[in-house]
């Protein structure tokens, strides 16, 4: 877990480049700023890794996985990672972890910040913050863009000469209401556009064969997301429940030789119920049942294949249950069991389980987990098109990971440092891997 102070702390603009600083997970970039940015953990591909901001699912449906690239560190709160199968809690994509971001929320009294930066390389940042509210209600509204030049391309005068550039509006609202000590709600939306200028690559045979150049490449990336949710307390606060409501939409638009573009789509639904009792002085549980609901759309826009429906669909429900067992402040247990029914793929179970052990007088803490994961294919994969270059394969399967991981950390000088040393293994069946179709000369 990492709060504001250690975001500060680390000093940078992109919410890509905090990753850098957590072990177990590696940033990807390609080319210069607004690049397709992944993110991986433990060596897993990058639509292995579930993303999660405020609670929302953010990978386009299209893509199935989340690009870093327009998410910058501005307002983020707190950010958590989990690591390992958490598909059995979270559902499709978490194979190789979770990550979870909050964003800046709302306090009460008011608070207006502005910012302005200029740097190297054109760079440009202004950011606004307001908030404000009381006990009962209260509201937050932050605005951030930022633009920056650059070249990363040795070509100038072969082909073109010019710099790129890359443009990023972020806008983020959020806002809470209790309406009484049992009741309260919570909503936050989203929106991102990214609109980049890259260079291409050539391919002529000539002197930069392979070499990056300067071309008219370009991409244009839109997001929006937003997600509602309603808490109900009762029994002085040892049952909750949580009722949520969210939907993202992603919109892409790119040119490389010839125009490019999709856009997908998420509903999903959900609501879980936590009760939490203690036996004794020595034993404190915690269960909770969940379903879930995601109805997911996909379409190319630019160019589309004639043998292509308009749109793409598909529907997953997912039930399951948890249990959490915590003994003398000291032992600490969790399984999870899930079944997912799909109408696009088979019906699957996943589960996790974990047991840690804290010797509490030599801050020692021993920890191991198992579990199984599984990652829908993308429906670029199954149903993209590339006139030329590509082409999706509808009859692709879900991938499937099995894992576990054993490890020990020590906490030293009251927690201001800590090792940890962790053995981890995962096994990746049904790999969804590209490959060249000599038949009719394709990739797929």
């Amino acid at each position: 877990v990492l709060n504001s102070s250690a975001i500060d702390d680390i000093g940078v603009e992109y919410a890509a480049d905090i990753f850098r600083h957590i072990p177990g997970l590696v940033v990807s970039r390609s080319g210069g700023q607004g690049g397709l940015t992944q993110l991986r953990i433990r060596g897993a591909e990058a639509n292995h890794v579930l993303v999660l901001i405020d609670g929302v699912e953010v990978a386009a449906a299209g893509r199935g996985e989340f690009d870093f690239a327009s998410l910058l560190a501005t307002d983020i709160e707190i950010i958590e990672v989990l690591r390992g199968a958490q598909s059995g809690l979270y559902g499709s994509n978490a194979t190789a972890g979770v990550i979870s971001i909050t964003t800046k929320g709302a306090h009460q009294g008011g608070d207006f910040s502005l910012s302005a930066e200029k740097g190297s390389n054109d760079t440009e940042q202004f950011a606004v913050s307001i908030a404000g509210g009381d006990e009962i209600a209260s509201g937050r509204l932050n605005v951030t863009y930022r633009e920056s030049d650059f070249d990363l391309s040795t070509d100038d005068s072969v082909i073109g000469n010019e710099d790129d550039n890359d443009k990023i509006l972020a806008i983020s609202a959020g806002g809470k209401w209790s309406v009484n000590k049992h009741l309260f709600l919570d909503a936050h939306a989203r929106y991102n556009e990214n609109k980049t200028e890259n260079d291409g690559f050539d391919f002529t045979g000539g002197a930069l064969q392979g070499l990056a150049i300067d071309d008219d490449s370009w991409s244009d990336d839109t997001d929006f997301s937003i997600g509602v949710n309603t808490n109900v307390s009762l029994l002085d606060g040892t049952s909750l429940t949580k009722i949520s409501a969210s939907s993202t939409k992603n919109e892409t638009e790119a040119y490389s030789g010839a125009p490019i573009g999709n856009e997908s789509s998420r509903v999903g639904y959900s609501m879980q119920t936590t009760w939490v009792f203690n036996v004794g002085a020595y034993a404190k549980n915690q269960t909770t049942v969940f379903g879930q609901r995601e109805e997911e759309t996909y379409r190319n826009t630019e160019p589309s294949s004639p043998e292509q429906e308009a749109e793409q669909e598909r529907n997953l429900t997912g039930l399951g249950f948890e249990h959490r067992l915590e003994l003398w402040d000291s032992v600490f247990l969790s399984g999870v069991l899930r079944r997912d029914n799909n109408d696009a793929f088979e019906n699957e179970v996943t589960y996790s389980t974990s047991i840690a052990y804290l010797i509490r007088r030599s801050g020692t803490r021993i920890h191991t987990s198992y579990g199984k994961g599984v990652t829908n294919p993308s429906f670029f994969e199954q149903f993209g098109f590339n006139p030329g270059t590509f082409k999706g394969n509808p009859d692709l399967k879900p991938e499937k990971s099995k894992g576990g991981d054993i490890g020990v950390e020590q906490s030293l000088m009251n927690d201001d440092l800590v090792f940890d040393l962790t053995y981890f293994n995962a096994t990746l069946n049904d790999e969804i891997v590209g490959f060249y179709d000599v038949v009719d000369s394709l990739s797929t």
